[in-house]
């Protein structure tokens, strides 16, 4: 057997054995069966509970709350949930084994929130964080036989100011370490939960237990990707009494391993191995994010640990999944000749400029234990087949469950870790900064093996909030810029360079100016310049079809009861005068219906909203992947990435979420599938009056040019189905990672009469005519204006799709007829799935698109379950 060989036996030999050691009892229970019961301050109402879990499911889930958290009123109706106090106790049965270890741990994965932790009731903790792992050495006030556990959860009474009384919500969030968000929103109601939310558990052992492992990768030679990696694993551990340690370590897709040892002594351990070398790597070994350049390969690190003295004990081994990708936030000057015209701010993976294309993420439910692993795959399945690279974790939420950052390792799906904070400032005080700073210690062992972590930002808005003075601080600037710099620099920053020994991985701020705020104080002269970092772009005023009011920044990252004036309605619009901005935006393209607060008028408003908002999207985001490879006189320009405001919903309201909260997607998200595609003919028309042009871009992220292509330019007819006048623009050729200008024309040329008629655009391969990629419509004229025939839209037929030779009972044809034109075609179902397209304008007497199901159905009861509406029948009130 050659040593190699031997290597690999002896490693799954180890991880065959099964030697006693560390004792763990989980003293988690979801079945509400009574092991848990939960009992608020006064004494007046007991539930059965769930761990992990909350307060408000297991109140639910006992009928004390009996209806729906979201139906009408209940964000208020039940806030005494969130004022009162609660304690959580169960019994649980300690043995001999585990009494004999030599130490005994209670690791808290997660306490909602502020807390007093007990065992046969002496207190073994507090607790003040939701994002801190608490772990408290129990062993003295454990007994053999019965013992009890209590968590006693106390209500929030934190100074100072309260958020904006349209949202309904709480004061004082910005004092306590715990979902921002859950004391509401803009877009969600407040439910600030209470409970153990994550695993809790008792951990015995004799000698050493392990805690976390974080997974460093990178080339030996920096930039050389596809030569030999160096993979440096570190471990995070409970100590119980001085230990040796050997360990064996191995990366089997690359064929590397290693074995060694090491000595540690009591208390919690941080220890570094000896590195793994790869083989030289091909571009297939490593981690892409979505799209046409590579796959998100994933590597799996085995780990066995074997205690040596002075016990002879083998550890379970563990298996930490991470990735072999080299990233780099390029933040270089612009000009070289000129720094004032700025940096650029984009990131580079494995030595390729990736275009940041993407959405915001916010928790998907108010309380995290609905949340299931399921849901989220859902969510974050939406989002890769949207053609999305990266998402945001908005830092008003919680870092995601473990299942969460798998999911986008998985899919491919770069993740801008915020740090929790957001739209506030925040004490600096010892106690606050030595919870800040055991939170970001928790979340960097728990986080850092995941390839898709790519960012880590400290905070959302906070230095464009005090820099703007939106807290009213311009009186004591000074004291408040010591308190940011000391909490996100000197506290949040620091640690991240501590553990992950790299601050290339971190902005202070979204927006920022990035490195230029570090250089002026971390608080820009000018937090939202287009010239550096990123920005946030919110407009509820100006006609958002129109390109010309974005900037041209580095980066951009970040609707009885039914009745448009109902309390109801007002009572979920949480965004001030969001309604009523509603309106008027809408109303710059489209005719309002008569009469918002009829059923049917409501249903018009609700359907136009949907469409203004995926149009005003669709014009920002492709405004800004056309600027990735221009740059004007000024600096603006050469941006990298585009990431709308949001991705998902926390519950039923008017929000700017792309997918509704049970996952059912918006017409915004099929339209991000179109405008961040990876081949795009985009269209748009420039100038003023009869200067006006009609302009083409090819916009590819493809990692080769394609030659051979045509432009077709379609003229079409808004009053019937005719045969559209033509253009062709042949021998063009799209450069691989570019936005190249490739035609246009004076508008009055090309639509004489732009209330009767409109353009269609597409990319097609030169000799077969095949569309290369989806035809974008150009709208000139405001649809108030637009000559539209009565089209009588309707679902014409539902067949089996034909894969593999068999008929599919997942993926089902849907053709849909037409008389005459009909703009953004929208179809539904109550059934689970999605369209292969949908919000369409359909120029064709029939089209078809499928349904895929997400679970089997047939096409008879999906003919029966659909329904579809054009504009047309918004305007035929």
């Amino acid at each position: 057997m050659s040593p190699q060989n031997a290597l690999w036996a002896a490693l799954w030999a180890v991880l065959a054995a099964s030697v006693a050691g560390d004792v763990t009892l989980d003293l988690g229970d979801t079945s509400h069966s009574g092991v848990w019961v939960v009992r608020s301050g006064d004494g007046r109402t007991k539930a059965t509970a769930a761990v992990p879990g909350g307060v408000y499911s297991d109140l639910l889930h006992a009928g004390v709350l009996n209806q729906s958290l979201y139906y009408r009123f209940n964000d208020v109706e039940y806030r005494w949930v969130a004022e009162s106090d609660w304690t959580f106790s169960r019994h649980f049965t300690a043995d001999a084994e585990l009494l004999d270890c030599a130490r005994v741990e209670l690791v808290c994965d997660g306490i909602d929130t502020v807390s007093n932790v007990s065992i046969n009731g002496r207190l073994v903790g507090t607790t003040d964080s939701q994002f801190v792992r608490y772990v408290f050495d129990v062993k003295a006030a454990l007994r053999e036989g019965d013992n009890e556990i209590s968590v006693s959860a106390a209500s929030y009474v934190v100074p100072p100011e309260c958020v904006p009384p349209v949202q309904n919500g709480f004061c004082h969030a910005n004092h306590i370490r715990k979902m921002q968000a859950s004391f509401s929103w803009d877009w969600g109601p407040a439910f600030p939960n209470a409970g153990v939310w994550r695993p809790l558990r008792l951990v015995g052992m004799q000698a050493v237990a392990l805690r976390d492992v974080m997974v460093r990768a990178q080339p030996v030679t920096a930039g050389s990707v596809t030569d030999t990696w160096r993979v440096q694993p570190s471990l995070l551990l409970s100590v119980a009494v001085p230990a040796s340690v050997s360990y064996t370590a191995a990366v089997p897709g690359v064929d590397a391993q290693v074995s060694g040892s090491f000595t540690v002594e009591p208390t919690s351990a941080e220890v570094v191995l000896e590195p793994l070398v790869t083989r030289a790597l091909t571009l297939d070994d490593l981690w892409w994010p979505n799209g046409p350049i590579g796959r998100p390969t994933l590597q799996t690190l085995t780990l066995c640990l074997n205690v040596t003295a002075p016990v002879s004990q083998t550890l379970p081994c563990r298996n930490v999944t991470f990735g072999l990708r080299e990233v780099v936030l390029v933040q270089d000057p612009v000009d070289d000749a000129d720094p004032d015209k700025g940096l650029t701010f984009y990131f580079r993976v494995n030595g390729v400029e990736v275009f940041a294309k993407g959405s915001n993420w916010i928790p998907a439910d108010v309380l995290t234990e609905r949340v299931t692993p399921a849901y989220l795959r859902s969510l974050l399945t939406s989002a890769r087949d949207a053609n999305m690279n990266m998402l945001r974790v908005w830092g008003g939420g919680i870092y995601e469950d473990d299942t969460f950052y798998a999911l986008a390792d998985e899919l491919g799906l770069m993740v801008w870790q915020d740090v929790m904070f957001a739209c506030s400032m925040y004490p600096a005080d010892a106690a606050f900064l030595s919870s800040v700073r055991a939170e970001v210690y928790t979340q960097l062992w728990r986080l850092q093996h995941h390839p898709s972590i790519v960012l880590w930002a400290g905070n959302n808005e906070n230095e464009q909030a005090l820099h703007q003075n939106w807290y009213g601080t311009a009186g004591d600037f000074e004291r408040y810029k010591a308190d940011y710099v000391t909490l996100y620099v000197d506290t949040v920053r620091d640690e991240l360079i501590r553990v992950l020994g790299d601050h290339d991985s971190f902005v202070t701020s979204s927006p920022s100016n990035g490195r230029r705020s570090d250089e002026q104080g971390y608080v820009s002269d000018n937090p939202g310049s287009s010239l550096y970092g990123d920005v946030h772009v919110y407009e509820y005023a100006r006609d958002m079809w129109d390109e010309r009011i974005f900037p041209g920044a580095a980066e951009v990252s970040e609707p009885a009861d039914l009745a448009y004036h109902s309390d109801w309605a007002g009572h979920r619009q949480h965004h001030a005068m969001g309604n009523a901005e509603l309106l008027a935006e809408i109303g710059q393209h489209f005719a309002l219906p008569q009469d918002v607060d009829g059923a049917g008028g409501f249903r018009d408003i609700v359907y136009l909203s949907q469409v203004n908002q995926a149009l005003a999207i669709r014009s920002e985001t492709e405004h800004y992947r056309r600027g990735r490879s221009e740059l004007d006189a000024d600096g603006r320009g050469r941006t990298m990435g585009a990431m709308f405001w949001q991705l998902n919903d926390i519950w039923q309201a008017p929000t700017w979420a792309a997918i509704e909260y049970g996952g059912r997607w918006r017409a915004l998200q099929y339209a991000a599938r179109r405008f961040f595609a990876p081949l795009l003919a985009s269209v748009y028309v420039t100038g003023r009056g009869d200067s006006r042009e009609v302009v083409v871009y090819a916009v590819s992220d493809l990692p080769e040019d394609i030659a051979d292509v045509s432009l077709r330019v379609s003229v079409h007819r808004w009053d019937r189905f005719d045969e559209p006048q033509t253009r062709l623009v042949a021998n063009l050729t799209v450069s691989a990672a570019a936005a190249q200008r490739v035609w246009s024309a004076p508008l009055a040329d090309l639509l004489p009469d732009t209330g009767l008629q409109l353009l269609r655009a597409a990319l097609v391969d030169r000799s077969t005519g095949a569309e290369l990629a989806q035809p974008s419509e150009l709208y000139v004229e405001p649809f108030q204006n637009v000559r539209l025939s009565v089209a009588n839209v309707r679902v014409a037929a539902v067949s089996a799709a034909a894969l593999d030779n068999r008929l599919s009972t997942d993926r089902l044809l849907v053709t849909v007829a037409a008389d005459a034109p009909a703009p953004f075609v929208w179809l539904e179902t109550p059934l689970a799935g999605r369209f292969s397209d949908n919000g369409f304008t359909q120029l064709e007497a029939e089209v078809q698109v499928e349904f895929l199901a997400d679970e089997p159905t047939d096409s008879a009861t999906l003919f029966k379950s659909l329904t579809v509406r054009s504009l047309q029948d918004a305007y035929q009130q």
